[in-house]
Formats: structure tokens, C-alpha cells, sequence
């Protein structure tokens, strides 16, 4: 059996890049031969500044990705409903391209509000009705569908995290970094967030490196904004500390078990917070700076309890892309 996937490729992020590549591998661990769907509207394109050419083109290496035609696939999977990123409602992120009697199935779908917006709201519901099996990524979002579809979505892991830490070194580049550092993955540009992390610099005595161009923070080492998606996961794993805004910045901390603090992004935090109540990680959940007590705030408690929470999770979502691609369980 093959599959496209349809979903944010072509965004200049890491979580975008990684996300699209770790599904590709897992469908392919099922059995099914995957591929990217080279569907990317400019609206995608320009959601974050755009690094040189020749970085971006070493990043796309890691999907493996190659132009395809929508119609030789029967079976199409998605992750993208959120409006305000695809400039309202995109018919092709909900797979209205697929020819009759397609699978369709979405796989961790975010929304990245608790409603779809109300002009979008019949368009949603009328495509989302003709999918074979229907996943989200938010707790926050299950509501959203089930009012436009009459029918509870399951909740599934993003796509990183149904691979194993280990797999990931097919990818990783280590950190060739000698000194001991504080990692920020900033999405969102937060001052309190930046005063935060000077602060905790201050007091480790920790220099920053940080995903923006430019320099940002006081004891500033280096920006790693031209790094390939390998290369920021050996960053990852080098961290002493890990301060972000970002979901992915928060999955991977969590995969390479490092210290961490979660400042929420402003549109997108919910799923942030879905997932580490999930986990039981709501310590490390920043909803403003004050609420930083001390550096005992970063560390991962249970770590033992933590992994089983993430192999049982791991395994439902397994079973239900297993069920959604119409194959044997896992």
C-alpha cells in the first residue's frame, strides 16, 4: 500500500521538518511505503523568515522528499486545520483532492484553537465527514470536531513522538560543543521569556545559544538558525537546560530528557499543555514569568514514570494509525 501525506513540509521549522520525516518512518515501520505530498501555498511558505538557500536545502534532504501526484495514491493522511495558517479554509489540507473511494485519514491534526472559526465551520464539517478515521494532537480540540461532525475524534501523540530516542540518530548530528549550555527554542519572541533566560544565565553562569537570527540574550554563545534538523538535535541533546515556547522544542526536550521550562505561546500553547498534563509534567509549565520558583522547576521528576506514560500513549496511537491505514495492529 502507499500514502501521501499532506501537511506543513515546506514550513521553516524544525518541528515541521521533524514532524513530517518522523511520521514518514513510522508509517513505513507499518508496512506502508509513505511520501510527502509537495503541496506547500505560498501562505506556508512565508510563515517563518526564510534562511539562506543552501541551509534550507540541506534541511529538506532529511525528508526525503520527492514530487508525487496526488491521484496515484489511495490512501492520504493529513495534519493541518488551523486557518490562520493556511489563510483560511485550504480544501487540499483536507484532502479534497482524493479521488472517490480514497482512505482518508487525518493523523494528529491541529486545529490551534478550541473552535474552527464560524465562516469555516460547514466547509470543515462537509470534509471532515468523508474521512475514513479522524485523529487530533489537542485535547482542546476534540470539542471543535465533534460539533461539526457529530463524532468525537481520537487523540493521538505528534507524530515525533511515536519514535524511539534511539531512532533518531539516523539524523542527529552530535553537538561539537565543548562548554556546558543553556538552550532557548524561541518561536514566538517573548520579552519576559528573554529576561527569564538572561536571568537563569546570570545565575548558572550558563552561556544561551538560541534558534533566532541574530543575537538576542546578554551572554549570548551563538544562534544555531542555519542548522540543519540533525544538527539541532545534537544541540538538543547537549543542553544543560532547554527554555522555549515551542511544542517541538518541548517534545524534544522530553525525548532527550533534558531539564526543561515551557513558556506557552500565545496562539498555540494549548497543545503545549495538553501534552505535558498528559505526562504528568505540568510543573514545567510557565504561564507567566513569575511563576519560575527555582532551578529545581526544570528537572524531570520521574523519569521512569514519564517513559511508561509515553510507551502507553505511544502504543494507543500506534493502534489507532494501525486501524486508520487498515492493517494488522502493531
Amino acid at each position: 500500500m502507499k500514502t501521501g501525506v499532506v501537511t506543513f513540509h515546506s514550513a521553516h521549522n524544525y518541528g515541521a521538518t521533524l514532524q513530517a520525516w518522523a511520521l514518514q518512518k513510522a508509517i513505513k515501520k507499518l508496512g506502508v511505503t509513505p511520501c510527502i505530498v509537495n503541496y506547500h501555498p505560498e501562505v506556508i511558505d512565508r510563515l517563518y523568515t526564510v534562511p539562506r538557500l543552501d541551509t534550507w536545502a540541506k534541511r529538506m534532504q532529511y525528508l526525503k522528499k520527492r514530487e508525487v501526484r496526488a491521484r496515484r495514491r489511495k490512501l492520504k493522511i493529513n495534519q493541518v486545520w488551523n486557518p490562520d495558517h493556511t489563510g483560511g479554509f485550504d480544501p487540499a489540507y483536507l484532502l479534497e483532492f482524493a479521488e472517490k473511494g480514497s482512505r482518508r485519514v487525518s493523523y494528529a491534526a491541529s486545529i490551534g484553537r478550541e473552535r474552527f472559526p464560524a465562516q469555516y465551520r460547514n466547509n470543515f464539517g462537509e470534509s471532515l465527514k468523508k474521512f475514513t478515521a479522524v485523529s487530533v494532537r489537542e485535547d482542546s480540540a476534540v470539542g471543535a470536531v465533534a460539533e461539526v461532525t457529530g463524532q468525537e475524534p481520537s487523540v493521538v501523540l505528534d507524530p515525533t513522538l511515536l519514535l524511539l530516542r534511539e531512532e533518531y540518530e539516523e539524523i542527529k548530528v552530535p553537538t561539537k560543543r565543548a562548554e556546558r549550555y543553556i538552550l532557548v527554542y524561541m518561536m514566538e519572541t517573548n520579552r519576559r521569556l528573554v529576561q527569564l533566560a538572561d536571568n537563569i544565565s546570570i545565575a548558572t553562569g550558563l552561556p544561551v545559544i538560541q534558534r533566532k537570527p541574530g543575537r538576542i540574550f546578554r551572554n549570548e554563545l551563538e544562534s544555531f538558525y542555519t542548522h540543519t534538523p540533525g544538527e539541532f538535535l545534537g544541540e538538543m541533546e547537549g543542553a544543560e537546560y532547554v527554555i522555549t515556547n515551542s511544542f517541538h522544542g518541548t517534545v524534544f526536550a522530553i525525548i532527550y530528557g533534558r531539564p526543561f521550562l515551557s513558556m506557552l505561546h500565545s496562539k498555540t500553547g494549548s497543545r503545549t499543555v495538553d501534552l505535558l498534563r498528559s505526562l504528568g509534567l505540568e510543573d514545567h509549565i510557565l504561564y507567566e514569568a513569575r511563576d519560575f520558583k527555582d532551578m529545581k522547576q526544570f528537572k524531570i521528576k520521574n523519569p521512569r514514570e514519564l517513559k511508561k506514560r509515553v510507551e502507553a500513549l505511544r502504543a494507543e496511537s500506534l493502534r489507532f494509525l494501525c486501524g486508520a491505514l487498515g492493517k494488522e495492529e502493531a
